[in-house]
């Protein structure tokens, strides 16, 4: 994916993240009639879509290793993408609970958490060793095959991750377990894994 193209969908999603604020004390419903709390949380989504598009820009300029980074540019621009749009996705969830819409948010949140998790899985393979994207631990920081084994390792785990935090969807009162478990149980694993392969590097 090019930057022209990852850039525009970000101008799109944040250009109508401030439309429907700024047009919204036209709609039917209690926006503005709640109390400051309820108000101001329904800018966070716009600002975390802004603050996605900041780092997506600067992001590169500070990689030490910018060639490295550049070389899963494409894979890079669609993560950033992907994040962004889950960002907007929770925003229209957060307008619609505000609106009263009628929805289990666990199930509505559950789809798209998997879809950015499966994100990141697809970035894992194509990554090269740099300080921003990545299983960043101090072993796969000082070996590019200790980074390239563990990213080959992390690609199929991460979506396992994906599915089962998919699989919250259908057991919303599990979705905290069949996500945060099984991803904390993969950084753990990933974390000593590289730690073993560069070990073993050094022996």
């Amino acid at each position: 994916m090019s930057d022209k193209v990852t850039e525009a969908g970000m101008f799109i999603l944040m250009f109508v993240s401030i439309l429907i604020i700024g047009t919204a004390e036209q709609f039917p419903g209690p926006f503005f009639a709640g109390n400051m709390c309820e108000y101001f949380s329904i800018f966070v989504m716009p600002f975390m879509l802004v603050l996605t598009y900041i780092l997506w820009r600067t992001v590169p300029s500070m990689e030490p290793m910018k060639k490295n980074l550049d070389s899963f540019r494409t894979e890079y621009n669609g993560f950033y993408l992907v994040l962004e749009v889950f960002f907007f996705y929770l925003f229209l969830l957060m307008l619609g609970n505000h609106y009263g819409w009628s929805f289990d948010p666990r199930v509505a949140v559950a789809p798209a958490l998997s879809l950015l998790i499966a994100s990141m899985a697809l970035v894992m393979e194509h990554t090269k060793r740099n300080f921003f994207i990545g299983i960043r631990t101090p072993w796969t920081l000082n070996s590019d095959r200790v980074w390239k084994k563990t990213h080959l390792v992390a690609t199929p785990l991460l979506f396992f991750c994906a599915i089962s935090t998919l699989a919250g969807a259908l057991f919303p009162d599990n979705l905290l377990t069949l996500s945060i478990v099984p991803f904390a149980g993969t950084l753990t694993f990933l974390s000593v894994y590289s730690f073993t392969l560069y070990r073993k590097e050094k022996e």
